[in-house]
């Protein structure tokens, strides 16, 4: 996907003068609140200076050209916020991509950079991940990372960097999670069908905006 897809359209500027007993990552947290109690599908990044006196808090749209009304969005928004652990809200947030699309399996991962190892952290579909640990190089998924941007293949027969992990598999595609700063790849979405080219420019524009949205799960 073109980078001008990542796009994101600034809705408010401001900047603020925090108390040096807030963190930025608590600031960041009761803008969220402020937001998702308003029924935005906006989420602020915090750009902080050195000393931390200084706060430049840009708000935006995740993916503007969905609308903040888009159902899979709020839904997935709603979860983010839950006061629930990590693992039992990105469950949540597996079963809601699947359902949407429908599709055969969703698993969401953990890129761990230490240890050079993608590592799967939930699932919803028929069964287990066939790998669910492996190196951060491997795969369809070690492309997106290494690109930075989706990879969609429509017939993974044709795809030698293929990981067979269900013999009815036909099409995947790998949705980079990036973080806070944009600068790492730190998770994925990862999604398999069972039929051939299941993942149109339409789910994949849906996708990324998705992995925005989750990506506050990231740290």
């Amino acid at each position: 996907m073109e980078a001008s897809a990542r796009r994101r359209v600034f809705r408010s500027i401001f900047v603020v003068l925090p108390d040096r007993s807030r963190t930025p990552q608590g600031l960041r947290r009761g803008l969220s609140r402020f937001l998702r109690d308003r029924g935005s599908a906006a989420r602020p990044t915090l750009i902080p200076e050195e000393p931390p006196l200084l706060c430049v808090v840009l708000i935006y749209d995740a993916f503007p050209m969905l609308g903040n009304r888009h159902p899979l969005l709020q839904k997935l928004q709603q979860v983010v916020f839950e006061s629930a652990t990590r693992s039992e809200r990105l469950q949540r947030i597996a079963a809601l991509i699947r359902e949407a699309g429908p599709y055969r399996w969703v698993g969401l991962y953990d890129v761990n950079r230490e240890r050079a190892e993608v590592v799967n952290v939930v699932w919803d579909g028929p069964g287990a991940p066939e790998f669910p640990v492996f190196p951060i190089t491997k795969g369809l998924t070690g492309s997106a990372i290494a690109e930075r941007k989706i990879v969609n293949v429509g017939d993974v027969a044709l795809d030698s960097r293929y990981l067979t992990a269900f013999g009815s598999t036909k099409s995947e595609i790998i949705v980079p999670i990036f973080s806070c700063d944009d600068q790492q790849v730190v998770g994925t979405i990862d999604i398999e069908s069972e039929q051939s080219d299941a993942f149109s420019a339409d789910v994949e524009r849906t996708l990324v905006a998705c992995a925005d949205v989750i990506r506050p799960l990231w740290g």
